[in-house]
């Protein structure tokens, strides 16, 4: 019986048919981006105001991830507690991720200036600049996948590392379009700052 008499609020609804198609993932992201938008405006500030102190840039990429994750998957997340909780549970592994990127990072801007500037030595420093470039590639791609083994499954860190390299490469052309969608978008806030602001 439904509220003061009127109508059947116990007779159940069409619901979803069991096999029905599922929408393609292009459209799903902005179907999911439009409708999660000040949600994620409140994340990206949450992530920010963790990443001020070096220290917690790895354990707030974590909570970001997990709750991002959960929003692609459409799963139900709640954008605080879900947060901290996953900030604090992987604290331990992002934070020792972070410290592994720091000299990383700076190895590869240094490799980076040395074979520019060694380009036209020889032939030498051109295969070794080409085999720097692919082991750097293999490194960002790897990177795609750290924070979501992270926080999905409970693994040793070398386990994590071991497969992340696999997806890097077994996912090649997949993270070579991800990193050109990300270059353009890098590329447009450089480009039009104060309009994507």
């Amino acid at each position: 019986m439904g509220i003061f008499g009127f109508g059947n609020y116990d007779k159940p609804g069409p619901g979803v048919e069991k096999d029905a198609p599922q929408k393609h993932r292009f459209f799903l992201f902005w179907e999911v981006y439009f409708r999660k938008f000040w949600k994620l405006c409140q994340m990206n500030m949450l992530y920010f105001l963790f990443c001020i102190l070096i220290v917690t840039i790895g354990p707030a990429t974590a909570g970001f991830t997990y709750v991002m994750r959960n929003f692609a998957r459409e799963e139900h997340a709640f954008l605080w507690s879900d947060f901290f909780e996953q900030f604090k549970k992987n604290f331990k592994q992002s934070f020792i991720v972070s410290l592994i990127d720091i000299p990383l990072i700076v190895l590869v801007y240094v490799n980076y200036q040395f074979y520019t500037q060694m380009w036209s030595k020889g032939l030498l420093f051109q295969i070794a600049f080409g085999l720097f470039v692919a082991a750097a590639l293999v490194y960002i791609f790897s990177k795609f996948y750290v924070y979501q083994l992270i926080v999905t499954f409970d693994m040793k860190l070398r386990h994590i590392y071991k497969d992340c390299f696999i997806f890097a490469i077994v996912g090649l052309w997949r993270n070579i379009l991800l990193l050109l969608v990300i270059a353009a978008i890098w590329f447009l806030i450089w480009l039009f700052p104060i309009a994507i602001i």
